[in-house]
Formats: C-alpha cells, structure tokens, sequence
C-alpha cells in the first residue's frame, strides 16, 4: 500500500505568481518522493466530488475575511481535500 501525501493548491489572484507556485509544488513533489511517499496535488475539482462540498463551499465563503477570499476559502478547502482523500496532509503553504 502506497503512502500518499496531499497538498491543495488553486490559484489565487494577486498572491502568487501560478509560475512560482508550480515550482515550488515541484520541489514539494520531488521531496515526499525521495521519502518514499506518493505526492498528490489536489485542486478544487478533486474536491468537489465530496459529497458535500455545496454546503462547505458556500459554508466558507459566507464567512468575513480580512483576506482576499479565494485565499481563505482555500485554506479552508484544503482541509476538506485531506478528509475526502484520506491521507496525510503536508505542504508548504502552497
């Protein structure tokens, strides 16, 4: 049985260039790899298939921010990837 390891990433407008966060989710990738682990990247589509993502997307986005909110749906939405995927969760802050 493999051992996976998740991190979530969107793109989010204004933060970071998609360029740098490629390459740091490239460095993330080839790190849990050379531990013996299976990285996987997940994005918003992997995430919609839980089955209730309706309610915790509009759950999250419903909630004041000081923060653009793309960023902290994101980081909300990310908790959701690791319960649906079942593995261990590590990044970087991607």
């Amino acid at each position: 049985m493999s051992k996976h390891v998740i991190t979530y990433y969107v793109d989010v407008p204004g933060l970071w260039s998609p360029q740098s966060q490629h390459a740091l989710i490239d460095v993330w990738a080839r790190s849990w790899r050379k531990a013996g682990w299976k990285p996987v990247v997940m994005t918003e589509r992997d995430v919609e298939t839980h089955p209730r993502f309706a309610f915790f997307n509009e759950h999250f986005k419903s909630k004041p921010t000081e923060y653009p909110l793309a960023y902290t749906s994101a980081c909300f939405m990310r908790w959701l990837a690791a319960a649906h995927f079942g593995a261990l969760r590590g990044e970087s802050v991607l």
